[in-house]
């Protein structure tokens, strides 16, 4: 998969694609023959960077719909109590960064995560 060593997050098959993860916002995407893997970065900014280092932001959730990952950020900063979240969707064929939806529930007990409806 990779001849460099990488922190895995999530594995989904999508569009008979397999998109595989990293929690550097790294993806190894897969088509059905598995020839020739793509590679695509989720691009952010260097302030949404410095926001994710300096709040102690974690992935908390992925979904892909659309042609677009949304992916759940949830921000502890210095205490569980202090905690903000958000949905960041990007573009799956670009990486390009498409929305922001900032969640204002706050809870010091639980991460949120995504569910699934069919």
């Amino acid at each position: 998969m990779s001849d460099t060593s990488f922190l895995f997050y999530d594995s989904q098959i999508y569009n008979d694609k397999l998109y595989i993860l990293s929690e550097d916002l790294n993806f190894t995407i897969f088509n059905d023959l598995n020839k020739n893997p793509k590679k695509l970065r989720l691009k952010q900014s260097n302030s949404v960077s410095e926001k994710i280092q300096n709040e102690k932001g974690v992935i908390s959730g992925v979904h892909y719909l659309a042609g677009s990952v949304f992916v759940l950020y949830d921000y502890v900063k210095n205490s569980p109590a202090d905690r903000i979240r958000e949905i960041r969707e990007y573009d799956l064929l670009t990486g390009k960064e498409l929305h922001v939806i900032p969640l204002a529930f706050k809870s010091n007990k639980e991460m949120i995560r995504f569910f699934l409806t069919n």
